[in-house]
Order: structure tokens, then C-alpha cells, then sequence
């Protein structure tokens, strides 16, 4: 019964998402589509219909690696990791996932000691972000 309710909820939820779309198909900032297209795969994920979600998540896979942003380079790896979320351990594209998350937060941390060494203060800025949302991601789990 607690299934039933729960996939209940998320047809609701489904449901709002796919009167919302035209409105979000309008906004050119591409973190708030990315946003509501990522909450789009995850309720098809826990629909379970793997094969929509997925070619959601893969569509914001491969535009993270060149960035000199460091907010950026941690959100290109909170997607990464999110991607390796869907995939089987044995899945080939699993353990390419999780290396790329790897290299970004790498990268994003280089450009943090760079960044402290210059005393520039926009990249604190970004670290703080990065931190404050990493507290409220732990706090909701």
C-alpha cells in the first residue's frame, strides 16, 4: 500500500511538472531548466521509466569540462555523480561518470588554491555557495 501511495505521489507530481513545461521551455537560463529537467528525471526515474530519465540526464552530461567557473565545474560534478546514480555498477558509462566528477572537483579545488593565493574574493564567493548548498544537500538526506 505504501508503494501505491508513493507512486501516487509522484504522478502528482508528475502530473504538475507537465503543466509547468511550456513555461520552462521559455526561460533562457539554462541552471533553471537544467534544474526543473533534472526534477523531471527523477520522478520518471521513480516511475520507473529509465529510459526517459536517462536521456534527460545525458543531455547535461558533456558541457561541464571547460569551464573556469568553480561553481560551475562543482555543479558539472554533483551531475556526474547524479548520472552514475542511474547506471549499474558494471555499466562501462558508471565508472566514466564517477572519474569525471572526480576531475571536475579536482579542477574546481585547483582553482580554489589559485584563487586563495591571489586572494581573489570572487572565487571565495563560489566556495561559500559550493559549501552552504553541500550543508543543505546533507541536511535533507
Amino acid at each position: 500500500m505504501k508503494k501505491f501511495k508513493n507512486a501516487e505521489r509522484y504522478k502528482d507530481a508528475m502530473s504538475f511538472l507537465e503543466e509547468s513545461e511550456h513555461l520552462f521551455r521559455r526561460v533562457s537560463d539554462l541552471e533553471i531548466r537544467g534544474f526543473w529537467e533534472k526534477q523531471k528525471a527523477e520522478l520518471l526515474f521513480n516511475l520507473g521509466k529509465y529510459e526517459e530519465a536517462k536521456n534527460i540526464q545525458n543531455k547535461y552530461i558533456n558541457k561541464f569540462g571547460e569551464s573556469q567557473n568553480v561553481f560551475d565545474l562543482y555543479n558539472g560534478a554533483i551531475y556526474y555523480a547524479w548520472a552514475a546514480n542511474y547506471k549499474e555498477k558494471d555499466d562501462v558509462n558508471w565508472e566514466i561518470y564517477i572519474e569525471e566528477a572526480y576531475k571536475l572537483i579536482i579542477q574546481a579545488e585547483q582553482h580554489i588554491l589559485q584563487a586563495k593565493v591571489l586572494q581573489k574574493t570572487e572565487y571565495k564567493e563560489f566556495l561559500y555557495h559550493v559549501i552552504l548548498e553541500k550543508s543543505f544537500y546533507f541536511q535533507k538526506k
